[in-house]
């Protein structure tokens, strides 16, 4: 299909799409910097079972030689769509290739994960059958960048979406579930994935299809920082879907924090993440309690004050309620 350099803003729902064929499936792989992944993500798309479909990769503004590959790649398969852009981050990215998709069915992957030439063939046909779902999600499975496979990554059903994200990267939904939920939102950093699913799931009713699809790319660990910040985060997702949860979000979150914490030999910030999680889990505190939590307060190392300032602002100046 060539080479498309799109403008900088795009609307997903603005555009028409031309007649299309009933089983046409649109997969948008988004990348950045990573060009020595792309062949590999690419042919595992283009060597599924189900062969009616479209490859989108779109780059967002790399600046290795993910240009010259992704031309070579659309040269090489007419199915194969390549888009560069300027770099404006993965949702505008992932709304840039779908708004160029011609598919009845939609799906993305990242390019350092790889569907299972069976995958889309499998989801198609539980969404033909399923008539009532709209997005269906497999199980996958880890893989490092050594080829070596890990633990299975089970999804689980899709009514504990409301508490975790159960939608491990490979998916399908249709066409229409993007025309009534709309794109990705930009304001969610590392969350922009987990907060679409939970827009779908309030349009239509998902599906779990109990099958290991997908291999799931795992490379070096996550800095700390890049861990809380993602926890952090989907405290803030969680908390602006279903703020009559937030306490409980947030006190989870810091649970988490205070676990990885520990783990990393953090002590003493695991054990100021671990006592925020209790008062905010353990209900109401007595009044010595209060002035033990102020006294600490004007002790504190900066971080910690730093951390309950953001705590209060995510919960309101009162505290919030449960």
């Amino acid at each position: 299909m060539g080479v498309v350099t799109p403008p900088l803003q795009h609307s997903v729902t603005d555009r028409k799409a031309p007649s299309r064929p009933d089983d046409l499936v649109s997969i948008v792989i988004p990348t950045f910097n990573r060009s020595a992944l792309l062949p590999r993500a690419v042919d595992a798309c283009l060597n599924q079972t189900h062969r009616n479909l479209e490859v989108i990769v779109v780059n967002d503004g790399s600046r290795d030689d993910t240009d010259a590959v992704g031309v070579a790649l659309a040269a090489r398969d007419p199915r194969v769509q390549y888009l560069r852009k300027e770099n404006s981050g993965i949702s505008d990215t992932l709304n840039c290739g779908f708004a160029q998709a011609n598919g009845r069915f939609l799906s993305w992957t990242s390019d350092d994960n790889f569907l299972h030439p069976q995958a889309v063939a499998r989801m198609v046909a539980y969404l033909r059958d399923h008539r009532e779902v709209g997005f269906v999600y497999a199980d996958a499975r880890t893989i490092d960048p050594e080829g070596r496979l890990g633990e299975v990554l089970p999804s689980g059903p899709p009514e504990a979406i409301l508490d975790s994200c159960v939608v491990h990267g490979c998916l399908l939904y249709r066409r229409e579930v993007m025309e009534a939920v709309g794109g990705y939102d930009p304001r969610w950093i590392r969350s922009q994935d987990y907060d679409y699913y939970l827009r779908v799931s309030k349009h239509t009713r998902l599906g779990y299809l109990a099958e290991i699809l997908y291999d799931y790319g795992i490379g070096a660990p996550c800095m700390s920082t890049n861990h809380e910040a993602h926890v952090i985060e989907e405290a803030h997702l969680l908390s602006h879907h279903m703020p009559e949860r937030r306490r409980l979000f947030w006190a989870r979150a810091y649970h988490e924090l205070a676990r990885s914490a520990s783990g990393r030999g953090s002590h003493l910030r695991a054990l100021w993440y671990a006592g925020t999680a209790r008062l905010l889990y353990g209900g109401k505190v007595d009044r010595l309690t209060l002035l033990a939590k102020g006294s600490a307060y004007l002790l504190a190392p900066s971080f910690m004050r730093t951390g309950w300032r953001q705590l209060k602002r995510a919960l309101g100046h009162d505290g919030g309620s449960a």
